[in-house]
Parts: C-alpha cells; structure tokens; sequence
C-alpha cells in the first residue's frame, strides 16, 4: 500500500502516555524528509473507556467495554481510516464480540497477538516468557495462540506479576523511578527465554532501560513494533498489501 494514501488509526487512550509511545513509533517507521510523505495518523485516545484488567477479572463493565472499543474503531472507520491498530493487549480479548457489531473488512483492525505468533513461530521460537496484566494472562489469550503453532508461553508467577503491576502502574502515572527500572531489569533477567512485552506500557518502561545504556541477552518480542514493522514494510513477512 501507498505510504501516501495509507491512512492508520489507534484506538488509544489505553493508557494515554502508552499511545503517545505507540504514536512516535509509527511516525519514527516511515523515513521521510518532508511531513507530507507520512501516512495520515488518526489518534483515537479513548481514555475513558473502563478498565479492561477489571471487566475480565471482575466482569466489571464489560458491556462498556464493549461499546466503547466498537464505538472507537466506527469512528476511526469513518474517518477513513484503512489500518487500525487497537493499542491494548488485554482489550483484543473483546475483539471477537467488538467486530461482530462492525463491517469492515477482516484485515482492517490489525490483531497484535495474531501477529506476534506468526513472527515468532517464522523465528523458530520454541518457548516464550509473558510479561503482561492479570487480565491478558489469565485469559490466556497468548497462551492459547502461540499454543496452535507449538511454542510455549511461560506465566508470571504471583510475585512476579505484582512486579508488572507496579512498572505498568509507573507508567501510566508518568512515575518511572530508578526503583521501577531495577524491578522491570530483573523481570527481563529471569532466564534466557525470549520476553514477550505484553502490556502497552512496557515498553516505554524497556526503553527507559535502554536509555540506560542497559542491553540484554534475551530477544524482547513487542507485538506494536511487528505490527508497525509490517506496516512500514520492515518484516521480512509482508501481509498487508
């Protein structure tokens, strides 16, 4: 497709400094020496839909949910947009029953998860360590997806998902401490497994890392940058023509 008469939209919001991250990267992805050789982004930063960690734990406000994630990808439609990215691992839980109530074509709301399990079963990945919110590791929707091509998503344990917690709640508060930092560096460290960012805001908490001047031996796996690497042409897989 046409960087020119591509345009991309991200159902957002979820957190806000999560999407802004997202944004810069799809920017950052198409080179260019004039603006006008940029794709159209369209930024839907729907901060008030409710929490989808609390409407799969607790079944809060799921038909919320719901309607606001549908009402978002409508908008983003109606603006024209071609690509839609929805900028929350745990709200691709709902996107069944979400594009069930919408007509659009089946590879416009480009699905993370499907993504990442094709790039890692094409890099031979046999065993995967989730980083993630309780939400998306207790449905397991990563596990069931890498499952169908035979790799295995290694879980948090409860102490370890209480570390998450906290760096995804640094985050989303603008609070990323040296503290959250050393508890994310650990998180990463644990073995030698490939660490499959799973949640929005880590990686802006890996970059934070990085800026540190801090490597590791690990392969970090983010979903968005496969995504936004398919759409800038980068991956090696090409699906979206």
């Amino acid at each position: 497709m046409n960087v020119n008469s591509l345009i991309i939209g991200i159902v957002g919001g979820m957190g806000p400094l999560a999407t802004v991250d997202l944004f810069r990267r799809l920017v950052e992805a198409f080179p260019s020496e004039r603006d006008w050789e940029k794709p159209h982004i369209i930024v839907d930063s729907y901060s008030t839909i409710p929490s989808r960690v609390r409407a799969v734990l607790y079944d809060e406000k799921k038909s919320e949910v719901v309607d606001c994630l549908a009402a978002s990808i409508r908008h983003l439609q109606d603006m024209g947009a071609q690509k839609i990215i929805v900028g929350c691992h745990t709200a691709h839980i709902f996107l069944p029953e979400v594009l069930s109530r919408l007509q659009c074509r089946e590879d416009c709301v480009l699905n993370i998860i499907d993504s990442a399990v094709i790039y890692c079963a094409h890099a031979g990945y046999r065993s995967i360590r989730l980083l993630a919110s309780e939400g998306t590791v207790q449905t397991k929707i990563y596990t069931m997806a890498f499952e169908r091509v035979g790799i295995d998503i290694i879980n948090p344990t409860e102490e370890e998902q209480i570390q998450i917690r906290s760096c995804i709640e640094a985050v989303k508060q603008n609070l990323i401490t040296d503290e959250a930092i050393r508890s994310f560096q650990n998180l990463i460290k644990m073995d030698e497994n490939p660490v499959l960012l799973g949640c929005s805001e880590l990686p802006v908490m890996y970059e934070s890392i990085q800026n540190k001047g801090i490597c590791f031996g690990n392969d970090i796996i983010d979903p968005f940058q496969i995504v936004i690497d398919d759409l800038s042409g980068i991956n090696e897989i090409k699906r979206y023509e």
